[in-house]
């Protein structure tokens, strides 16, 4: 790989761009000099086998996570050390693998906190008419209005999932990063995230998804990095990526 991070093929510049992230975890470097871009407007997706360092570039990006050495950068500001906070305000959000909720809270009090990303939002009289509306129109468009007043505990994987994503989006920000958006939900639930996703793109939004998925990921996203021990070696388009033996031998092995 060049030192340009993988997926900068765009003529404007970058809306995240990652250089030289490098973290270790007892002397197994699970991120190494890793640099990435992505292009606003895209539908970015990063793959790679198992243990490749996908969800560690997550978490660092997004702060979660300190990153031994490396520059984060998000709509031309450089972020040393990248705090979830300052990064959802800025206009960057995120899902996990595991959907993320607050399980005593209904799912209108759950994207109420998301709305303000403060929990105290919910006592004393600073959840307003607005902010309730704000939550139940996100609420029909994934379809959960009826689920409204009920504990989020109450929902089901798949449902907690799209509760996950409506969280995200719900503040509008610019890019979001779904970490295995499809994982363990049915393929009627996966139809779902696709349609919210392309939804949500033709508004002006970016995505970075990490996904095992192939089929997803090559019918959703253009370009695609590919990750393997900790670096991208390989940033294209589905047919590019799909076409280069560095994909097959990363996942096949040595």
């Amino acid at each position: 790989m060049s030192e340009t991070p993988a997926g900068r093929h765009a003529p404007h510049p970058p809306l995240l761009d990652v250089r030289g992230l490098h973290r270790s975890f007892g002397g197994v470097h699970a991120v190494r000099e890793c640099s990435i871009a992505v292009a606003p407007h895209t539908i970015t997706g990063l793959i790679g086998p198992n243990g490749s360092g996908k969800t560690t570039a997550f978490n660092i990006i997004t702060g979660y996570l300190a990153a031994t050495s490396g520059e984060v950068r998000f709509a031309g500001t450089r972020h040393p050390r990248p705090d979830p906070r300052r990064m959802y305000q800025a206009g960057l959000t995120r899902t996990f693998q595991q959907a993320r909720v607050f399980p005593e809270l209904t799912v209108l009090e759950n994207l109420v906190v998301a709305a303000r990303r403060d929990v105290r939002a919910l006592f004393g009289r600073r959840v307003t008419d607005r902010d309730r509306e704000q939550a139940m129109d996100m609420l029909s468009e994934f379809n959960l209005a009826e689920h409204a007043g009920k504990k989020a505990s109450a929902l089901s994987y798949g449902q907690r999932k799209l509760l996950d994503f409506a969280a995200a989006l719900i503040s509008d920000p610019r890019l979001v990063m779904l970490d295995e958006p499809t994982a363990g939900v049915n393929p009627v639930m996966i139809e779902t995230m696709e349609r919210h996703i392309r939804d949500r793109h033709d508004r002006g939004v970016t995505f970075l998804i990490v996904e095992h998925d192939m089929n997803f990921v090559m019918r959703v996203c253009d370009p695609i990095i590919v990750l393997n021990q900790g670096a991208p070696i390989v940033a294209g388009s589905p047919a590019q990526v799909q076409a280069d033996p560095r994909v097959l031998q990363a996942y096949l092995g040595d």
